[in-house]
């Protein structure tokens, strides 16, 4: 090489290639990495994690107590029973929940014969749960 050459090449200006263009280049990227880690976040939530509904099943039901009542002057005969019941609680969900107390009916043929009362508690992820009810039909 030359000391001509050597001249020539230190006087050509080096090229910057522009400062607005590369922030709207990294805004850009920023923009699209973000687009697409909301569209994996709504695809895994409407599918993968979407919200099921418990699986209920009886276990077990067994008979504690019997209480007949007889009322006069109009004959009226009542049968008052006590079951105790074992019901196997599925949540099929990837999250526990927790559910406070409430009460559940006992229904035959569509109708209400009694009812039960849910104590609150906690029903862990993909797991299954035993709950003990005690429920009191009338019958009569």
């Amino acid at each position: 090489m030359t000391e001509h050459d050597h001249e020539q090449e230190q006087q050509l200006p080096r090229v910057k290639p522009p400062r607005k263009r590369l922030c709207l280049i990294a805004v850009g990227a920023i923009l699209l990495l973000l687009l697409v880690l909301f569209i994996i976040i709504l695809i895994l939530s409407l599918t993968v994690f979407k919200p099921k509904q418990p699986t209920t099943q009886l276990q077990s039901a067994k008979l504690d107590g019997i209480a007949p009542r007889v009322s006069f002057p109009a004959i009226d005969i009542q049968l008052n029973l006590t079951l105790d019941l074992q019901i196997l609680v599925g949540n099929r969900n990837h999250a526990s929940f927790k559910h406070g107390s409430g009460k559940s009916l006992l229904l035959y043929q569509g109708n209400q014969v009694g009812e039960a009362d849910i104590y609150p508690g906690n029903d862990s992820s993909k797991g299954l749960n035993c709950s003990s009810l005690s429920a009191y039909p009338s019958v009569g």
